[in-house]
């Protein structure tokens, strides 16, 4: 990423003032990773991230009444679809504690729990120190950190540091972004969802794993791999948000999950 240092310090360390964590939480630190209840927590303020998936019409691994004890015990990582597995090994890798999970933290056959719990998603969004997109995604079992599916190649050229004069250098083709990742498409399928539009529009910081590439956007900018794709602050308008949520909203067509 080409951006100046003092832009990324901003980007990606600036102190957001804390706000409470979701009423559950995945712990990742335990293992295997468990349910928190967060009013049982005695720091209730710490950063999580939440995640922005695709249900598809496999039904993910869900908590519900009957698991709920479960699943507070612990959550086999075996048990867990590949986009959860991925999840949580971000969320390990970026050293984070907590992580939200729709599926997993709303108990999803409680009536009275999912309508609390739906009236709170900005908040759950909006106050995450980071979304991950799994953008790439269809469903659940697909995961969002396989191979990319772009189409390459190589050229052979001279290199005087190479014992045989010659290297392989690998490339890839610039990829076409058509609008800000924040108010339009990225690539997936996640990109197609109404909901999902939402939430990356909500986030502090958002990370889509896409098809062909990563891309990142922040309050301060967006970016991508290819760097294509930067977009700062000054550019974006209510008029590209209005534009992106039409877009969206009318390639959902009333999809579920």
């Amino acid at each position: 990423m080409n951006t100046p240092p003092a832009e990324r310090e901003t980007i990606f360390f600036y102190n957001f003032p804390d706000h409470p964590l979701p009423t559950r939480v995945l712990d990742v630190t335990a293992n295997p990773p468990k349910l928190v209840i967060t009013a049982n927590l005695s720091q209730k303020d710490e950063r999580y991230i939440a995640l922005s998936h695709c249900w598809g019409p496999s039904q993910p691994l869900r908590t519900l009444k009957m698991n709920i004890g479960l699943h507070q015990d612990g959550i086999d990582l075996s048990s867990m679809p590949q986009t959860f597995k991925d999840a949580v090994a971000v969320t390990r890798y970026l050293g984070m504690r907590y992580i939200w999970i729709d599926s997993l933290c709303i108990v999803q056959d409680d009536v009275l729990d999912w309508e609390y719990e739906a009236a709170r998603m900005a908040d759950v969004y909006g106050f995450a120190y980071l979304v991950l997109g799994a953008s790439s995604a269809s469903d659940g079992t697909k995961g969002f950190l396989g191979r990319r599916h772009y189409s390459g190649g190589s050229v052979t050229v001279p290199c005087s540091a190479s014992p045989r004069k010659f290297s392989k250098i690998h490339y890839r083709p610039v990829l076409n972004h058509r609008k800000a990742l924040f108010y339009a498409n990225f690539d997936g399928p996640l990109s197609e969802r109404g909901w999902a539009f939402q939430e990356r529009a909500l986030a502090k910081r958002f990370v889509s794993f896409g098809e062909f590439e990563l891309q990142w956007a922040c309050r301060s900018l967006e970016d991508c791999e290819c760097d294509e794709f930067d977009l700062r602050k000054s550019q974006r308008s209510p008029e590209s948000s209005k534009s992106g949520w039409t877009t969206t909203s009318s390639q959902d067509c009333g999809e579920k999950n």
